[in-house]
């Protein structure tokens, strides 16, 4: 009869939070399993400190500078928005035609810009910074003056920019937190888990520690529930980039990602220009040979910090005129 083995070789390619998950559960079954053998327990520690190394990086990398600021001030923006936003559409509705007219040209700034205190918050920080663009105006000035609305209008301001700079502060955080200290220890759990899992199968099959086979089996059970789990997760939206270099892909799209969230799960295939420009260029090798893509949408080059939309449509666009040129004469 055939020994019931560990059935899983590597979690290449899988998301740091399902890897994390996966290696967890292995180490809390190594530490409820009571085998004395020698070589099995040495080769245990081994996985166990690897883990702690790994949980540890990973935790820094997810540590994120006060969320809990930046949720309360959105609240409270949504707020002083809604305030804006309602009152100046019924003053356009008085009867007075004089009045009526404060606040339809304020209540207009809001329909004709979309604003909405549902959107992700880059979004709706680019749409307050719209909003308060138009307010410059001597005339809006005026009537959010006469609506008793100056007040309101300057703490919605002076909120939205709170929180674009804590939010700017997170990503550069990010940014500046260690990638190779988790890629490190990522590195080393994939060598200590190999180790293990191809000791822990030798004594299964050699029958040197045949209690082990009931753990694989456990082990065997825990892959297969985390699988099931990254494939629910690909259900997620998915946004399309296209080039006629690399080819089309799609990426999942988790909620409120921005495109740093993109180039950090797909650090082999996005990366950040070194030269300051704020452009997200494509890692991969082909797209090196045609002297460099970046991202765009349109014919704009797409920042880190911008909001991802599965609606629109992204392109990997050449850097240099002179390769799109000689990319076209070839075809």
């Amino acid at each position: 009869m055939a020994k019931t083995k560990i059935q899983r070789n590597g979690w290449k390619g899988v998301p740091n939070a399902f890897y994390v998950a996966a290696m967890r559960t292995t180490d809390e079954r190594i530490s409820d399993q009571d085998t004395q053998n020698p070589q099995w327990l040495d080769k245990t520690a081994e996985f166990h400190q690897a883990f702690k190394a790994l949980d540890d990086a990973y935790q820094r990398s997810q540590a994120s500078l006060e969320p809990k600021a930046i949720a309360e001030k959105n609240v409270e923006r949504d707020l002083y928005g809604q305030v804006l936003e309602q009152v100046s559409k019924q003053w356009s509705r008085l009867p007075d035609a004089n009045l009526a007219l404060h606040g339809q040209r304020v209540y207009q700034v809001f329909k004709d810009i979309g604003f909405r205190t549902s959107e992700a918050l880059v979004a709706e920080n680019e749409k307050v910074t719209n909003i308060e663009q138009r307010f410059q105006d001597p005339k809006l000035q005026a009537d959010l003056a006469a609506m008793g609305l100056t007040t309101v209008n300057a703490r919605f301001a002076q909120l939205t920019t709170e929180i674009s700079n804590l939010m700017r502060q997170r990503t550069e955080e990010k940014a500046q937190r260690v990638k190779g200290e988790l890629k490190a220890a990522r590195d080393a759990m994939d060598e200590k888990f190999a180790d293990y899992v191809e000791l822990t199968n030798a004594l299964i099959v050699t029958d040197a520690a045949p209690e082990l086979e009931a753990l694989a089996a456990l082990h065997n059970a825990d892959y297969e529930k985390i699988e099931a789990q990254i494939k629910q997760s690909r259900s997620q939206p998915t946004v399309l980039v296209k080039s006629m270099i690399v080819g089309n892909h799609r990426y999942s799209v988790p909620e409120f990602a921005t495109w740093q969230t993109l180039v950090d799960q797909n650090d082999k295939i996005f990366a950040l220009a070194a030269d300051g420009s704020n452009r997200i260029l494509s890692a991969l090798p082909k797209a090196s040979k045609v002297g460099g893509l970046y991202l765009s949408q349109g014919s704009v080059a797409v920042k880190p910090t911008d909001a991802v939309d599965p609606k629109k449509e992204y392109m990997l666009s050449f850097l240099t005129p002179q390769a799109e040129t000689a990319t076209g004469a070839q075809e």
